[in-house]
């Protein structure tokens, strides 16, 4: 599938041949970046799809029957009550990326990732960072005690803590390959595993390690020993080894089915999974045969809490968990983009939002983004702006010169007869009437009558214009690739190439009041004019990350939104009309293509991988039409959220069925059981009263067979 990489590479390509750093250069800029001290007050963000979060996750435990922590990209750490039920994210002073996680008991446990340690000695509540000296990417950690434990990474870099972390040890592993995993059978012996088929071997705590032969030279990601002899380690290619005689000697085991395994898990002996890039896999008799689950891949990391309850955690934040020993297995989070490049978002209120993306997907909201639906555009095409002058008309652009017009709030959607086939990139509307649209190749059209039809206006640039936005019904102005800025006085009839000062490339402009003007760009470049643009002053960023678009709430509080193409994402913010800048702790992995902001804190940013991240917080939704939900069972969100004193919740059911429905306080004690008992097929209503309890937010969660699935409301009175 075509996918906008290439066009997301134009519109960031500064100066430079080309702007993508290398990975550790992007890193190591992130990290030193994300420091910055500010007296601004900051804005609050929430993941609102996908939830509960869409970073991806590299490590997840279950630390006692009920509590799971999940650590990931972009310093994420989750954390569940319920058995993954619900999640919570931590705030952490760090933005590192986290890879894995090693809990001894229920209070205590270490994180590990690039260049950090954390630890916790309250169940994951909260975290404290340790120190090594040495700044390796830390791939995993394992730990036998409060006080002991192995942490292996880059370089071959083991280090050991025999004091609960208050000093990690450097030793000597005698490779310079990348560890990825470390299981310690005890205080005494454990084992890593890593790149080109290393595996090592300790018997004296790492006072020694010894290496193996694994009989291969494919990465080796994950380790697991279910007593001293018996263990298991995967990697890439499909393989899985096996040893009974702690190490002794190495067995590859068949396997049918194509792929990466990233992490193994074992009951004992016998019993146990691996799972990976493509698949899940389980075993009963210690892997001389493996099946092959029904699910989707890219797991990273697997626990269990019992022989019957298990969760997976994976890339874009998937978690699936098993109430059943792994025979089948529930998605536990909502993605209503579906991994989609989001390039545009616009709200024409502060609750009716709109956002386009990538293969004509198109979303609306309105509730200020708690919940977001699927609209059918009728495109198939990349649409990458839209623009609405009324919480009902609204003209959205994309790729092949395509323009599609609303009239009743997105429900349908009409193809305008466009005069060009050129990809177009922004919409921006003066009044009710007219709109300009600019595109690649400097194509600039224009409409008088609310865009039934549309005219192409005389460019004096033939470089690709990113975005336009208007001071006035006159004067207006447009920006693209090479510090190309143009600009107009008579309502975009007309245009003039004005000097910008930078050849670096400008995505994106935003206007306050009749005068102040500002532009971003690549190289963390930011232009300001409060004179209509006759003159402008550079600004101070902060940082040389690529800005690709910027948006006001009022005339003094402001957004930028950026990064490099892979990652992290970038966020400043201004409360004084963009005269300084602030850095925003950002929590997402990937960077922002869009922002809109519907008032002085708060707003709306989208961009790859499905992510929408708003100052209301999400809550879960499906796509699933009405017309479909007789063939799976199916739980709705609860209509009207927030409620007061009562709400309705819908569900339907495949087929007959075991059925509870229970509702639960935030701290995930139940509250009450709605329904309990069989149920036949079909479509069912519930009206829940609230007299009797405070303002809060509570969950119901509805099980019906093998079909588990929960859903966040607020009670508000």
């Amino acid at each position: 599938m075509r996918r906008l990489h290439w066009v997301l590479r134009s519109i960031r390509r500064g100066l430079s041949p080309d702007f993508a750093l290398s990975t550790l250069c992007r890193l190591i800029a992130f990290h030193a970046l994300v420091v910055f001290s500010s007296s601004y007050s900051q804005t609050t963000w929430h993941w609102q799809s996908p939830l509960p979060q869409g970073n991806d996750l590299r490590g997840v435990q279950f630390i006692d029957a009920a509590t799971v922590i999940a650590a990931g990209a972009a310093g994420t750490i989750l954390r569940s009550i319920d058995g993954g039920a619900n999640w919570t994210r931590l705030p952490l002073s760090t933005s590192a990326d986290l890879y894995d996680v090693s809990f001894v008991n229920s209070n205590v446990g270490t994180v590990v990732g690039f260049g950090t340690i954390l630890r916790t000695m309250n169940g994951g509540q909260n975290w404290t960072a340790q120190t090594s000296g040495v700044s390796s990417f830390f791939e995993a950690v394992s730990c036998t005690d409060v006080n002991t434990g192995t942490i292996v990474g880059s370089g071959g870099t083991i280090l050991r803590t025999t004091n609960g972390g208050a000093l990690w040890a450097q030793q000597t592993s005698g490779t310079t390959q990348w560890l990825r995993g470390v299981a310690l059978v005890n205080a005494n012996v454990g084992y890593a595993v890593g790149s080109s088929g290393t595996v090592l071997k300790t018997m004296n705590g790492g006072q020694t390690w010894v290496t193996q032969q694994s009989g291969t030279s494919m990465d080796l990601y994950d380790v697991w020993f279910s007593d001293v002899n018996t263990g298991t380690a995967v990697g890439e290619a499909s393989i899985i080894l096996r040893t009974t005689d702690g190490g002794g000697t190495w067995k590859s085991q068949p396997v049918s089915y194509d792929g990466t395994y990233s992490t193994v898990f074992f009951f004992d002996a016998n019993r146990g999974f691996v799972a990976g890039v493509s698949s899940l896999l389980s075993t009963t008799n210690g892997g001389a045969n493996w099946t092959k689950q029904q699910m989707n891949g890219g797991f990273q990391d697997i626990s269990f809490s019992s022989q019957s309850m298990g969760i997976t955690a994976g890339v874009g934040g998937r978690l699936f968990r098993t109430t059943n020993g792994g025979s089948s297995w529930d998605n536990l989070g909502s993605d209503i983009a579906a991994g989609s490049e989001l390039t545009g978002v616009h709200f024409p209120t502060a609750n009716i939002g709109f956002i386009v993306g990538t293969f004509g997907k198109m979303f609306r909201t309105t509730n200020g983004g708690m919940n977001w639906t699927t609209l059918s555009s009728g495109a198939t095409v990349s649409l990458l702006n839209a623009y609405f002058t009324d919480q009902d008309n609204g003209i959205v652009v994309g790729y092949g010169g395509t323009i599609l017009r609303t009239t009743n709030r997105g429900v349908d959607w009409l193809k305008q007869t466009s005069p060009t086939s050129q990809n177009l990139w922004w919409v921006h509307f003066v009044d009710p009437n007219m709109g300009i649209v600019v595109g690649e190749n400097g194509v600039i059209l224009r409409t008088t009558n609310a865009g039934s039809s549309w005219t192409t206006i005389s460019s004096p640039t033939s470089s690709h214009l990113f975005s336009a936005a208007f001071l006035d019904r006159d004067i207006g102005f447009a920006v693209g690739a090479s510090g190309a800025l143009l600009r107009t006085i008579d309502g975009g009839m007309h245009w003039t190439l004005i000097p910008s000062g930078t050849t670096n490339n400008l995505p994106g402009i935003a206007v306050t009041g009749s005068y102040i003007a500002t532009i971003v760009g690549t190289g963390g470049i930011i232009l300001r004019s409060t004179d209509k643009g006759l003159t402008w002053m550079s600004q101070q960023s902060g940082t040389i990350v690529p800005l690709v678009r910027i948006s006001f709430g009022d005339q003094n509080s402001g957004v930028i939104v950026g990064g490099n193409i892979g990652g992290p994402g970038v966020v400043l913010q201004t409360t004084n009309g963009g005269v300084s800048w602030s850095q925003q702790p950002t929590f997402t992995k990937y960077p922002a293509e869009a922002v809109f902001m519907t008032g002085p804190n708060s707003g709306v940013y989208v961009g790859l991988s499905g992510m929408i991240v708003g100052t209301t917080p999400g809550s879960p939704v499906s796509s699933v039409s009405k017309d479909s939900r007789q063939t799976i069972s199916f739980l709705e969100q609860n209509y009207p959220n927030p409620f007061n004193p009562s709400t309705t919740i819908s569900y339907s059911l495949a087929k007959p069925a075991q059925v509870s429905l229970k509702i639960f306080n935030a701290l995930g004690q139940e509250v009450e059981t709605l329904v309990d008992g069989q149920k036949a097929q079909g479509l069912y209503q519930i009206r829940w009263n609230t007299s009797a309890l405070p303002s809060g937010i509570y969950f119901y969660r509805l099980q019906a067979g093998e079909y588990l699935e929960a859903k966040k409301m607020i009670l508000l009175r």
